[in-house]
């Protein structure tokens, strides 16, 4: 993707931002229709009917974008996601993603990282995008399919080629889709299960060791066995790895998946408010705010960290 619009998308973003950090009266004001029918639709229709309702709506960076309204509000009212993790990875993905690299989307939900990455790779890169969830499968299928170098798997990466237990909650929570029951923030909501094939990631990456690769893992627990899964590719290759941390509920997984990356080298970053990596230096007060809230963290090699394209 030329440099002229990698920076128009970046500088279409902040605008966002600035509506995203402002007050409720300044939200109504720019957005009355899609403010108030958010707001009616979750509190007063939502909670007594329990059915979503599919919505079409158009993303920061042009494309058309269908979600089970009302999970993805954010994406509804402001063409992006809205949480700041959220918004510092979509930074850090402008600024670093290079063309023709390989983006691999483990949890890809309803394709908004997929079809972003599909964008800044170009038709000479390629973009996996995972989701073993039935229904957020289809709405992933209607936002990438015209998407020529996206690649759809309808299974869950873990460490092994077998059949799990998944547990998949209504549309409204279906960002918490877990292999590990544990693992859910929501335990108010009922879960339905289900068996579904996994994917182990070093068979799927096999073909990619000469490839600039970014790999992000948002797997509601399961990022542990993601990783276990593609041992053989990081012996081989120097991928950037995006991983979802959630302090409170984590932990234990978290604690795993950064002994398995030191272990192969790898050391841990963060991602600033202008996109841009810092090193973590101490990691017990950078995550000390996170109390209620995730993080998307990055973990690369020290010697191949990615090259910032404008």
């Amino acid at each position: 993707m030329a440099i002229e619009l990698r920076t128009q998308l970046f500088e279409e973003l902040l605008k966002r931002e600035v509506l995203i950090n402002s007050s409720k009266l300044w939200k109504l004001m720019h957005l009355p229709f899609r403010y108030l029918f958010s707001w009616f639709f979750r509190f007063f229709i939502y909670p007594f009917t329990k059915n979503t309702i599919r919505l079409s709506v158009r993303l920061f960076t042009g494309r058309s974008f269908q979600l089970s309204f009302p999970a993805a509000n954010d994406i509804y009212l402001f063409g992006c996601k809205s949480h700041s993790s959220e918004l510092r990875l979509v930074k850090f993905l402008l600024k670093y993603l290079p063309e023709a690299a390989t983006f691999v989307d483990a949890g890809a939900h309803y394709g908004f990282f997929s079809g972003l990455s599909s964008l800044l790779v170009g038709s000479h890169g390629k973009v996996i995008s995972i989701e073993p969830t039935r229904n957020t499968f289809a709405v992933l299928t209607v936002n990438t399919n015209d998407l020529q170098n996206v690649q759809r798997i309808n299974r869950a990466v873990f460490s092994e080629r077998k059949k799990l237990q998944f547990f998949e909650y209504p549309d409204f929570n279906s960002e918490y889709n877990t292999l590990v029951p544990a693992a859910a923030i929501h335990e108010k909501y009922t879960s339905e299960s289900y068996e579904v094939e996994t994917q182990v990631l070093d068979e799927l990456l096999s073909a990619f060791f000469d490839t600039t690769t970014f790999i992000k893992i948002d797997v509601e627990g399961g990022e542990y066995e993601a990783l276990k899964g593609m041992g053989e590719y990081l012996d081989n290759a120097n991928p950037v790895i995006v991983m979802e941390y959630f302090p409170v509920y984590e932990t234990p997984n978290y604690t795993l998946c950064k002994q398995f990356l030191a272990e192969k080298g790898y050391a841990l970053y963060a991602i600033a408010s202008d996109g841009d990596l810092s090193t973590i230096t101490n990691e017990e007060q950078y995550f000390k705010g996170f109390t209620d809230t995730s993080d998307n963290v990055v973990f690369v090699r020290p010697a191949h960290l990615p090259v910032r394209q404008f």
